[in-house]
């Protein structure tokens, strides 16, 4: 299974070659995005019907000349000591260039003003909303090249609840959102974006099993400005057990972590998460302590880097190094004995590869039976996932199934629960 470390939210320079090693050499992977719809330009011929060429053409435009998505971002009543002025486009083409997994966090600055789309989204906004996470999706894939990104709906919903936004709101957009999103195939999505300590919020996400169905992980806040207190080995265990245990193929990814120097606290994360996050990696000297794990590296006035614990530095190398794990399915897959599914073969493993098909758009039909035509699908899914064509499902293909499909776990598990196919 997986294991992905990342960070919170760029706070450093991506053009900076000493700031950018300094996390590569620590063993960073991915890195969670704001991508602030505050900054949408407003364009009245722009609706949820316009063809994806006039879409395309918008999205392009945002990608080019966006602003940094934190440039309006306070801290304590003043301008964010942390933010730099690079724009999305700069943070988007970091994680292309490194190969960095993108985390992209859609939501609002707190901050005034806002947009047409409202500080909390608007209903009459809300397929246009799906629209818009399909068509930037589509430009991820198809202009920047990404076969997997991941969309994270809204940082803190909670906080919108005093405006009229509820928990029963939050989960129809996040399904609107999120069925468009995972149109594109590998593409994820992440649901609760909260404080950790908000379970009765998340309980109620937790009941919406339409959206359960197509969410990959549940991700939690640890830290918000009381990491000292608030950190809780018990309730992150707890956490991913209560996850789990309503849907077995949801992970709970834990972000903005700040560890205060007590560095045994990160042998708790491989067994309860499955991605985790640190904000503010590279910080400003003027606000950093250099006793917190997001103090290591610093940058001055004059962009130096001071590298202030070269200890930690190591700990958080060997720690990242030791647990990453790309995402696979591989370890499922070799717990079950699977028959292959080839031409003429009869089985249930047919049946379950003709329903992940037929979810991800290939047309067959469900029989059972692998016939023509699910040869001729199984073949267009090799190669749209850069596999052997050859139509046969082994295990290369059945890790792309349940890596890359977004009903492929649900499936795959029905297929365990009618056969009973354990080792």
């Amino acid at each position: 299974m997986e294991f992905i470390p990342g960070i919170c939210w760029i706070e450093f320079w991506t053009k900076k070659s000493n700031q950018v090693n300094a996390l590569i050499n620590a063993g960073f992977k991915s890195i969670r995005l704001f991508f602030n719809l505050c900054d949408l330009p407003y364009n009245a011929g722009l609706i949820y019907n316009s063809s994806s060429l006039e879409w395309q053409s918008y999205i392009n435009h945002v990608y080019m000349y966006s602003p940094n998505p934190m440039h309006a971002w306070t801290f304590e009543g003043s301008p964010s000591p942390n933010t730099t002025t690079e724009t999305l486009k700069d943070h988007i083409d970091f994680c292309k260039k490194y190969n960095w997994l993108p985390i992209i966090c859609m939501g609002y600055q707190e901050e005034l003003p806002h947009n047409f789309l409202g500080r909390a989204p608007k209903q009459q906004y809300w397929n246009w909303l799906g629209r818009f996470a399909k068509e930037f999706a589509i430009f991820l894939k198809d202009k920047i090249g990404f076969k997997r990104a991941d969309l994270e709906i809204w940082n803190e919903p909670t906080k919108l609840q005093g405006l009229g936004f509820g928990y029963d709101k939050y989960c129809v957009l996040a399904y609107k959102m999120g069925m468009d999103w995972k149109s594109i195939s590998g593409y994820k999505l992440h649901v609760f974006a909260d404080d950790i300590l908000w379970q009765y919020y998340l309980d109620e996400i937790l009941k919406d099993k339409n959206l359960m169905k197509i969410t990959d992980y549940i991700s939690t806040h640890i830290g918000l400005a009381r990491e000292d207190e608030e950190w809780d080995n018990q309730l992150i265990a707890k956490t991913t057990q209560k996850i789990k245990s309503k849907y077995p193929h949801l992970r709970q990814a834990v972000t903005e972590m700040s560890l205060n120097g007590r560095w045994d606290r990160l042998n708790q994360l491989p067994d309860n998460v499955n991605m985790y996050g640190i904000i503010g990696a590279i910080r400003s000297i003027e606000s950093g302590t250099a006793t917190r794990i997001d103090d290591i590296w610093m940058w001055g006035p004059g962009d130096e880097l001071q590298i202030t614990a070269p200890q930690k530095a190591q700990t958080l190398k060997t720690f990242n190094e030791k647990y990453y794990k790309p995402y696979s399915m591989e370890g499922l897959i070799d717990m079950i004995e699977l028959n292959y599914v080839k031409a003429g073969t009869v089985n249930e493993e047919t049946r379950t590869v003709q329903e992940i098909l037929i979810d991800s758009g290939y047309v067959v039909s469900v029989t059972g039976k692998c016939d023509e035509n699910t040869v001729k699908s199984i073949k267009e899914f090799q190669a749209d996932n850069e596999l052997k064509v050859d139509g046969w499902v082994g295990k290369l293909t059945w890790n792309k199934f349940l890596s890359e499909c977004a009903t492929g776990l649900l499936r795959f598990l029905q297929l365990i629960t009618r056969t009973a196919k354990y080792k």
